[in-house]
Formats: C-alpha cells, sequence, structure tokens
C-alpha cells in the first residue's frame, strides 16, 4: 500500500485547492473525479479503499449523525 505522509496531504490539497480556484477545467476534474486530480500533483496513487469527494462552495452544512444506537422499528 503506498503511504502518504501528513506533510504530503497537506502540500498537495494546498496545491489542488489553489489550481481549482483559477483552472476551469481543473476544477470540473476535482468535482467529477478528485482522485485523479490529487494525482496530477502528487504522482501517487490514492488507494482505492478511500473516497474523496470534492464540492462546490456553497451556503449549504452536511451534518454526518453518528451511527444510530437505538432499538430498530
Amino acid at each position: 500500500m503506498i503511504q502518504w505522509t501528513p506533510e504530503e496531504v497537506r502540500s498537495v490539497m494546498e496545491k489542488v485547492i489553489e489550481r481549482s480556484t483559477t483552472d476551469a477545467d481543473f476544477r470540473k476534474l476535482c468535482l467529477e473525479n478528485p482522485k485523479q486530480a490529487i494525482k496530477k500533483y502528487a504522482n501517487k496513487e490514492i488507494p482505492d479503499s478511500y473516497q474523496i469527494k470534492m464540492i462546490e462552495n456553497k451556503a449549504t452544512v452536511t451534518i454526518v449523525l453518528p451511527d444510530f444506537k437505538g432499538a430498530e422499528g
């Protein structure tokens, strides 16, 4: 498995985010295939087990609820 250091993640994501603000085609790639967009800067594969989603900056909030602990029904 390919390992990423925290520094690599931070550096690559800074570059990806910055480019997405000035390059419309790259921004579209980020939204449609974020792993491919990241790979352009990292030259490293992202493990299949990682799910990455990039979204447009809109005035919405996503809240992830914790796992349900109560009885089914």
